[in-house]
């Protein structure tokens, strides 16, 4: 048995197929296939097994699975003990983040700052959402998050460092007969068009168990997962929403001038603040990289 071959059916396993499986390792289904094939000529048992469109594995492959990315881990410890580089400084880490709007430039300086500071490091970063993120890190497909949720919400299986927090507002129409005031509460928002996170969200079920404490179900004339879509409708009077409301734009940071027809009002109810939160799987391997990548974030929070 070797590494490699652990690694690609470690990969499979993961990926629930063949395919993304090769596409993660970069390198074809026939390779992978000719790889695990021997792996199980080698055991003398299947190890995986394809159902309804999904490759799974077997009870045998379940067991070498578990195993099999344990020797994996310890031997990338080893090889970095071994090669005498200084840890952290070369390698490479993926992150994803869900960060919208003021979010955006503020993870972008502290992206820029770290790949300044660890010149050798290649960062692979793109933007998903965030059940997108939790469900890859579980997958191992990535190695850190990104993610803006209520503060209160409980993240069991990650580790949570925050990077910022604040307040969610009320975007509201310059017009609307409410903007005048100083705050706003739920009770106050009874008989509005709200224009909503998807339900996966933690916003919206924030906001769906905020308005359902107030006495009153939400009118949702729209659902997006798209914040500068959302607040484009509201710009034009087509409803309200809830957003989380960046430094940067309590600052009267460019962004906030975007929405020129837009009011963002406090809200006073309990369980309103937000956190820009960075996670990683609760008690799994970290590499150096992503061991430093975390220090250095902790260090320049915003």
């Amino acid at each position: 048995m070797e590494l490699r071959q652990l690694e690609y059916f470690v990969a499979v396993v993961e990926n629930g197929s063949f395919t993304g499986a090769a596409k993660s390792l970069y390198v074809s289904q026939s390779t992978l296939s000719k790889s695990v094939k021997k792996l199980e000529d080698e055991l003398g048992v299947p190890l995986l097994v394809h159902r309804q469109g999904v490759t799974a594995p077997t009870d045998a492959g379940a067991l070498l699975y578990e195993k099999g990315r344990l020797l994996l881990m310890e031997a990338l410890r080893t090889r970095e003990l071994v090669s005498g580089e200084m840890p952290g400084k070369t390698g490479r880490i993926r992150v994803a983040t869900s960060c919208k709007r003021g979010f955006q430039i503020q993870v972008g300086n502290l992206m820029a700052k770290f790949v300044q500071a660890y010149p050798g490091v290649f960062l692979d970063m793109n933007d998903a959402s965030p059940e997108y993120i939790k469900d890859e890190l579980m997958r191992h497909n990535l190695d850190a998050g990104i993610i803006v949720e209520p503060l209160s919400s409980s993240l069991p299986t990650f580790d949570i460092r925050v990077l910022s927090q604040g307040d969610y507002r009320v975007a509201l129409p310059a017009g609307h007969p409410l903007a005048g005031r100083a705050s706003l509460r739920y009770a106050d928002l009874a008989h509005e068009r709200w224009i909503q996170y998807r339900p996966t969200f933690r916003l919206a079920q924030m906001v769906q168990a905020g308005c359902e404490a107030a006495g009153f179900t939400p009118k949702v004339v729209l659902t997006s997962s798209q914040t500068e879509f959302m607040l484009s409708l509201v710009n034009l009077g087509y409803g309200i929403s809830i957003q989380a409301w960046p430094a940067a734009e309590q600052e009267g940071g460019r962004t906030v001038r975007l929405w020129e027809n837009v009011v963002f009002l406090p809200l006073e109810d309990i369980q309103s603040q937000y956190a820009v939160k960075l996670i990683t799987v609760k008690d799994s391997y970290l590499s150096p990289v992503t061991r430093a990548f975390l220090d250095f974030a902790s260090a320049h929070t915003f």
